[in-house]
């Protein structure tokens, strides 16, 4: 079986099964097992989680020999010149905790719900607005609301009498957030002009709103800074903010001493209102990389919005190949952009001051765009450039379309300033054919004006998101057992008739495919299939690499030493496929090209969570539902947009209810609250839950054997289950209960002593990846979602780490104290040393289980995190 891990999130949605091949530095924490190997089944799996893997030397910025004062993993702060700050050493424990300035707390809001008359108002508003009922299923609900339709006295409260009153309200609400504006651009083709309607949300005020928000304030960061971490040598230097990157700390140093930056991350990119209809949206949304990446990117007022709406031109069959409709299109982007832009283009240039309440501070602020995050298409309408066909057909550099996949060669960059001389030298060209020619040597079309070269300082190289790999192989049968986890895509009907309809599935499709097609695209039947599933595995450790959400000097010298890995994997299959099929695909195109910039990127932007496409796509989604249950179907970029201003308004109502409870219950005794369905310390890195339903129950310890007759893992139950509690008793004394001063003394279980099953065990664990704490939800039930559902995971032990799979979760009582355990199936034993030029060449970390009667007892304390592992299909 092949084992997934979870580096550094809580879903393997984010995260990567693979162990670097070359195997440098890897703690694995478990120690190699012997060569020889007679039993089954087995199992592959990459490197266990809770370690760092490293491939290269470290680093040294100073040395330590004179510095005792520090502590394992200090953090040192360097504060940009401009801030005034003097470098600080925090402890890590007090590192996250300090915050960024004082402030008072801002006056209670009495009536936190207005314009709406009562918080039971706003809540029926905002359900009514939330089912997308009709008119006609309003007036129904507003009349059974009426006082003389019901004997319910509260019903008089809610004094919205129609579904005309009811968009009063909601219209007056967006009162309270920066509203909608609509224009008309007009661009001229072949001596016609064409207008079109074009929508914005003021930039510039919308930031504002932000910024002086009460709740957010306190959360904006105004000074870049380089972070680095005590590693018992040397501070070695991390990134994972936008601040903490190079391009904001550049920005900063270009403005006038005590300036802030204002940090816009800008994101567009058309999407399809309609599953089955033409119908189709351009949205352009934006975020504040002032604000730390879980707020900018959340769903709460702080998180992106929709600050735009592009015109969509409808191709015409004849024009879509004529050069001069091309650019025509081009032009029209860009004059809406400017419309969308326009309110920052001032504040760019001069600053602009605002006073902060809660700090009693004045900034001088000064807009920047330093990121636009969007996908390949959106990235050449931005920098101008003509597309994949084109001859130089990177947005970021000037590489040759024939090399793009000559990653260790490095071209000159694009800037705005060689843009610019190269559309002004072909603007003096007059023939508009030669034009043509003398552009598309550089991949540029002819555009006489960048909506973005209005910003100050605004370099206009745009992060593009490389698409996940494509289906490999004829696995559809294998993919439908693969273990099911916790946020990865399950591929219950395979995935040849899956409909991919944005790249999270291809992405979670890349993570499955190693493991369901190796026994089918194999070194000896298929040596080209095979060199491919190598190039998806260094691929995937790729993405890996990329995605973490904090890097150091260490994961960045990774990302380099990969793509070393994954640019010679590439040839050698390229080679290997035209030296039978000279017609065969060619790497050569943009998102192979694009990994080149990709280190660049992270130094100069941080991580890819801040320039991610995958945030702003998940907001496509209440678009399309705006379109298909809140609109006639004609003219919908107004109705979607004024459903959009109503759920925004109604996101920040109860931004200002949650602010009035919790400053109402801070003056309030604290209220004890308790988690009925948990069933351990919180203080311990494990809880226990699913007391009821699939999983579930309490039953008799004499009762399990005959339920468990068929399942030999539970062979004598009761006598192996004693044996261990006397163990633990015997091992850790301190644990046994006293009573009158007196420890219970235990001997065995009786039949009749009951034990309470759980279905859901919730592990903690320090990420090693960014130091903060995730959480594995572990399954262990006969029926989860139709499905039997026990969950792997790793324990630890007295000599190393182990893998093994939940079998029961359950609680059993002595002497009155609980006792929280786990019956698991260990997957320790040695494996056939046969598999380990596949293991070593797909980056398998291949482990083998013990007999099912051999399972073992342990304290649910013993489990270091959760595991995936996946069964080798070749047994």
């Amino acid at each position: 079986m092949l084992y997934e891990q979870q580096l550094f999130q809580t879903g393997l949605a984010e995260t990567v099964a693979a162990v670097p091949s070359s195997g440098k530095n890897i703690s694995v924490g478990i120690d190699n097992y012997p060569p020889e190997n007679d039993h089954d089944p087995e199992l592959i799996c990459p490197v266990p989680i809770n370690c760092i893997v490293t491939v290269a030397p470290e680093t040294h910025e100073e040395s330590v020999h004179n510095e005792p004062e520090y502590k394992l993993d200090d953090i040192r702060t360097i504060y940009h010149p401009s801030s005034g700050r003097a470098t600080r050493i925090d402890h890590f424990e007090d590192y996250r905790s300090h915050p960024a300035f004082q402030y008072s707390q801002p006056p209670i809001d009495p009536h936190p719900w207005r314009p709406f008359a009562s918080r039971r108002n706003f809540e029926l508003a905002e359900f009514i607005l939330d089912a997308a009922l009709t008119e006609k299923q309003m007036k129904t609900m507003f009349g059974l609301l009426k006082p003389e339709a019901t004997s319910n006295q509260d019903s008089a409260e809610f004094n919205i009498r129609s579904p005309k009153e009811f968009k009063e309200h909601w219209d007056h609400a967006v009162n309270l957030i920066t509203p909608f504006e609509k224009s008309m651009v007009s661009v001229s083709l072949r001596g016609k002009d064409y207008t079109y309607n074009v929508y914005r949300r003021n930039l510039w005020t919308w930031a504002l709103d932000l910024i002086q928000d009460p709740t957010l304030e306190p959360h904006f960061v105004w000074d870049a800074v380089q972070l680095s971490k005590w590693n018992g040598q040397a501070f070695e230097r991390f990134i994972d903010e936008p601040w903490t990157a190079q391009a904001f700390w550049d920005l900063q140093m270009k403005l006038p001493k005590g300036a802030k930056v204002l940090y816009y991350i800008i994101y567009a990119d058309k999407t399809r209102l309609s599953s089955f209809g033409t119908a189709q949206g351009y949205p352009v949304i934006a975020r504040l990389g002032n604000l730390k990446i879980g707020i900018q990117n959340g769903n709460g007022v702080g998180g992106g919005r929709v600050v735009g709406w592009l015109p969509v031109i409808k191709e015409e069959a004849k024009l879509r190949r004529k050069v001069y409709y091309v650019d025509f299109k081009r032009h029209v982007w860009h004059a809406a952009f400017r419309y969308i832009l326009e309110p920052i283009f001032a504040p760019s240039k001069l600053g602009a001051w605002l006073h902060l309440s809660l700090a009693n501070e004045d900034l001088q602020l000064f807009p920047r765009v330093p990121i636009e995050s969007c996908d390949y298409e959106e990235a050449c309408f931005v920098i101008l450039t003509r597309g994949a066909g084109g001859k130089k057909p990177c947005v970021i550099c000037l590489v040759p379309k024939s090399e793009q996949n000559c990653l260790h060669i490095v071209y000159e960059l694009r800037t705005k300033q060689q843009t610019q001389e190269i559309l002004a030298d072909a603007a003096a060209i007059p023939r508009k054919d030669r034009r043509n020619t003398f552009l598309s040597g550089f991949g540029l079309r002819y555009i006489s004006e960048n909506a973005f070269w209005n910003i100050e300082d605004c370099k206009v190289v745009s992060r593009i998101e490389a698409l996940g790999m494509e289906s490999v192989g004829q696995a559809d049968d294998q993919i439908k057992h693969f273990p099911h986890w916790r946020n990865l895509y399950h591929f219950e009907s395979g995935f040849m008739a899956v409909h991919f309809a944005d790249g999270t599935k291809y992405e979670d499709l890349s993570k499955h495919i190693i493991f369901v097609t190796h026994n089918i695209l194999t070194e000896i039947n298929d040596a080209h299939g095979y060199h491919l599933l190598k190039c998806v595995r260094s691929y995937i450790e790729l993405r890996m690499y990329a995605g973490f959400n904090l890097h150091t000097e260490r994961s960045i010298q990774a990302i380099r030493d990969e793509l070393n890995k994954f640019l010679t994997l590439i040839r050698e299959y390229e080679q290997l496929t035209q030296s039978v099929n000279p017609g065969a695909k060619s790497w050569n195109f943009p998102k192979i090209h694009s990994h080149q910039h990709m280190v660049n990127d992270i130094l100069e932007k941080g991580v890819t969570l801040n320039y991610n496409t995958k945030p702003n796509e998940k907001m496509h989604g209440p678009l399309k539902d705006a379109y298909q249950m809140r609109t006639n179907f004609k003219d919908v970029a107004e109705q979607i947009l004024q459903i959009d201003s109503w759920c925004n308004a109604a996101s920040f109502i109860w931004q200002q209810i949650d602010l009035h409870d919790e400053q109402i219950s801070q003056n309030d005794d604290d209220d004890e609250l308790e988690d009925q369905d948990m069933q351990a310390e919180h203080s311990r890195n494990v809880t226990l839950h699913g007391r009821r339903g699939k999983g579930g129950g309490v039953f008799k310890i004499g009762e399990i054997r005959a339920l468990k007759a068929d399942d030999p893992a539970f062979m004598s139950f009761r006598s192996r289950l004693s044996k261990f509690m006397v163990g633990q008793f015997t091992k850790y004394p301190d644990i046994i209960l006293k009573v009158d001063g007196q420890k219970v003394t235990f001997k065995s279980f009786e039949p009749h002593d009951e034990i309470q099953l759980h279905g859901l065990l919730k592990v903690n664990y320090e990420n090693t990846v960014d130091w903060t704490t995730s959480t594995d939800y572990l399954r262990c039930s006969p029926n989860f979602y139709n499905h039997p559902r026990y969950d792997y995971l790793l324990v630890d032990s007295a000599k190393c780490p182990f893998f093994a799979q939940l079998i029961m979760v359950f609680t059993c009582i002595i002497g009155g104290k609980e006792f929280p355990l786990a019956l698991i199936h260990p997957f320790d034993q040695p494996v056939d040393a046969a598999t380990e030029k596949l293991d070593k060449d797909l980056g398998f970390y291949r482990v083998c289980a013990r007999k099912r009667q051999e399972s073992a007892f342990v304290s649910v304390y013993m489990i270091i995190r959760g595991a995936l592992l996946v069964e080798d299909f070749r047994h």
